[in-house]
């Protein structure tokens, strides 16, 4: 009898302790630059696994090296392959991205576009989209994170994108 409340102990101890995990996703920096077709990147980032919220299990560093290594390892990448195994997963079919939080948040958005109508065009759009997903998503505080989407009128084909936050899904948000 003992030993089944100790099992029992166990399990609800562990269940508390998966309830309240959460994955984190620190972007020290994420740079992309798009210029007249030419893409380039520079990551530096980690994906973390928290148990209770504090105490982490593991951790993968991901920079361009990780990036290029699984490019390698994946060398086609075909659009209906992806289309084809997101439709087996019905079941995250009701996730909602409101789940996701993202905190610590530093955007700076440069845009040049050959075109200046294009140009302020694209940077209003832009600027909807963003501000929609901080009403929903962003744990946004006014005092130290900032989002900067800046029009630049080079005449060149260019965007380029900077980028550090902490991406966090709290695993019962998943059950």
């Amino acid at each position: 009898m003992l030993l089944f409340f100790i099992i029992f102990g166990v399990i609800i101890f562990f269940v508390i302790c998966i309830f309240f995990s959460k994955i984190v996703f620190h972007i020290n920096t994420l740079e992309i630059h798009i210029n007249n077709g030419k893409f380039q990147y520079n990551i530096n980032a980690k994906l973390s696994f928290y148990v209770l919220g504090k105490l982490r299990i593991f951790s993968i560093k991901v920079n361009n090296e990780y990036i290029e290594k699984m490019l390698k390892r994946n060398k086609k990448i075909n659009i209906s392959n992806i289309v084809s195994t997101s439709n087996k997963y019905k079941k995250f079919k009701n996730f909602k991205y409101s789940k996701l939080q993202i905190q610590n948040t530093h955007l700076n958005i440069l845009i040049d576009t050959e075109d200046i109508c294009v140009t302020a065009i694209l940077v209003g759009a832009v600027s909807a989209v963003i501000l929609n997903l901080i009403r929903n998503n962003i744990v946004f505080n006014f005092k130290t994170d900032e989002i900067k989407i800046v029009p630049i009128y080079n005449m060149n084909n260019s965007i380029d994108v900077f980028l550090k936050c902490d991406i966090v899904l709290g695993i019962k948000e998943l059950i």
